[in-house]
């Protein structure tokens, strides 16, 4: 019984530790010039994440108009 409540502890901090780790790396746009403008469809890289612009749409279904 012992050694399976160490193993669950270990598992569990392992898999929080992960989870902290990668909503630490989060995209922070600090690559990016003071007023740049992206347009739909336009696809930027951010460390290793890819970004696709695409129109806003609230919860409630309203899109937030384009520029």
């Amino acid at each position: 019984m012992k050694r399976i409540v160490v193993f669950l502890l270990v598992a569990v901090s392992i898999f929080v530790i992960s989870g902290c780790y990668l909503v630490l790396n989060c995209v922070d746009f600090e690559g990016s010039t003071v007023g740049t403008k992206y347009y739909n469809g336009d696809t930027l890289f951010e460390q290793t994440t890819r970004m696709d612009m695409k129109p806003f749409v609230w919860s409630n279904g309203n899109r937030l108009p384009m520029v």
